[in-house]
C-alpha cells in the first residue's frame, strides 16, 4: 500500500494552509480541513491522513465525528488528548455558531420540522436523551432555550416547574419542549406522553400555552426523523 505523501513533499498549491490561503476554506476537503486543525502529523503520517483516518473511523462522515467525544477521538493512533479536545472545541464553535445564526431573526417554531432541527443543532450529547424546552413570544418566535435534563425521562426528571419557571422569568407566551431519542426512533414512549400531558395540564394552570412537544429520532446521516405529538393528536 502507498503511504500518503508528507505535506512537506506536496506542491506547495495542493498544501492545506496554502490552499486556504488562496482559496478559502471551501477549496479544502474535509481531510484537509482537519489537517489544519490537527496542524502537524506523527511518525511520518501527514496531518491530512490523519485526518482522513479520523474520517474512515467515523464512517466518512463529518456529522459522526463531530458528535464524537473527546476519548474516542483520541483512540485514532497520532491525535492523543489534546488534539482530541482541539477537534471537540472547533465542533462546540460551529454548533454555537449555528445557533446565534437565528437569533437576530427570532426563528419561527411553530413548524415541528424548524424545531427537530433546532433541537439537533442544541444538542451537547447527542448520545443521550436531553430534555429542552424552547420560548416563544406571541407570533411563535424563538426568544430563550435551555436543555432541561439530561438522561432517561420520566416525570420526576422533568418536572413542570423547572419548565415554566424559565417561562414565566422570560415572560413567554408560549412554549415547545423537545427531546431526542438516541436511538434513532422517533416513536414517543408512555413517559412522553405522560410528561406531555403533565406539561399541557399545567401550561392551563399558568396560562401559558404548551405549543408542541417533538420527538427526534434523527440519525447523524439519516433523514430527518421526527413526531410531533401535536401533529398526531396526543396533546
Amino acid at each position: 500500500m502507498t503511504p500518503w505523501p508528507k505535506i512537506a513533499e506536496l506542491a506547495e498549491a495542493e498544501r492545506p494552509r496554502e490552499k486556504m490561503l488562496a482559496g478559502g476554506p471551501a477549496a479544502l476537503s474535509d481531510a484537509e480541513l482537519l489537517g489544519v486543525v490537527l496542524g502537524s502529523g506523527y511518525q511520518g503520517v501527514s496531518a491530512v491522513a490523519l485526518g482522513r483516518q479520523l474520517l474512515t473511523n467515523q464512517g466518512q462522515s463529518v456529522g459522526q465525528l463531530a458528535r464524537a467525544d473527546a476519548k474516542e477521538l483520541a483512540k485514532t493512533k497520532g491525535v492523543g488528548p489534546a488534539r482530541a479536545c482541539a477537534l471537540r472545541a472547533v465542533f462546540e464553535l460551529a454548533r454555537r455558531i449555528a445557533r446565534e445564526e437565528g437569533a437576530p431573526e427570532r426563528m419561527k417554531m411553530a413548524d415541528p420540522a424548524a424545531i427537530a432541527r433546532h433541537l439537533l443543532a442544541r444538542l451537547e450529547v447527542p448520545t443521550q436523551e436531553e430534555f429542552h424546552v424552547f420560548l416563544l413570544d406571541t407570533r411563535n418566535r424563538l426568544t430563550h432555550d435551555a436543555m432541561v435534563t439530561r438522561g432517561t425521562l420520566d416525570r420526576a426528571h422533568v418536572h413542570p416547574r423547572e419548565v415554566f419557571r424559565l417561562a414565566i422569568r422570560h415572560s413567554s407566551a408560549k412554549v415547545v419542549v423537545a427531546h431526542n431519542h438516541p436511538s434513532g426512533d422517533p416513536a414517543p414512549s408512555q413517559a412522553d406522553l405522560d410528561i406531555t400531558r403533565g406539561l399541557a395540564e399545567a401550561g392551563k394552570v399558568v396560562g401559558i400555552e404548551v405549543l408542541d412537544h417533538v420527538v427526534v429520532g434523527s440519525a447523524a446521516d439519516g433523514p430527518l426523523r421526527f413526531v410531533s405529538l401535536r401533529e398526531k393528536g396526543w396533546m
